[in-house]
């Protein structure tokens, strides 16, 4: 816990924005916040920082990136700390577009978003990135 309120988790948190929109699969289910009210929560109200990747992706893998996020927004099943939390949510959505955020010779079955992280800041996949300290 931060601060005796907030519930925060250990391993951090992962989420997609597209077109300012955050998407990200929490224990309460999904989560769709515009960019600026999910940086004000996290870093002023969590007191933790965030990192962000724009991701070198061609028009149509976004768009497939988009319809495949819709259809699992309505498809959504429970959350799972090892099968169905924010991040292996987030490495199955890319995955279903050719994309990795993991790197693939590493499977340990269980992946936080500081693997994803690791492997972003390391590769061509992601582009430029961004960093908000905590508050």
């Amino acid at each position: 816990m931060q601060n005796g309120k907030n519930k925060t988790s250990t391993f951090g948190h992962i989420a997609i924005f597209i077109d300012n929109i955050e998407f990200g699969m929490s224990p309460k289910g999904w989560d769709v916040r515009t960019k600026e009210k999910f940086l004000n929560d996290y870093n002023a109200n969590l007191h933790r920082a965030a990192i962000s990747y724009e991701m070198n992706m061609s028009f149509v893998q976004k768009q497939m990136l988009v319809n495949v996020l819709l259809e699992t927004m309505k498809t959504a099943t429970p959350y799972q700390l090892t099968t169905n939390d924010c991040t292996m949510t987030t490495i199955n959505l890319f995955g279903s577009i050719g994309v990795n955020v993991v790197d693939p010779r590493y499977n340990k079955g269980f992946y936080t978003p500081s693997d994803v992280n690791l492997y972003l800041k390391n590769t061509t996949q992601s582009g430029k990135s961004h960093f908000y300290p905590a508050k």
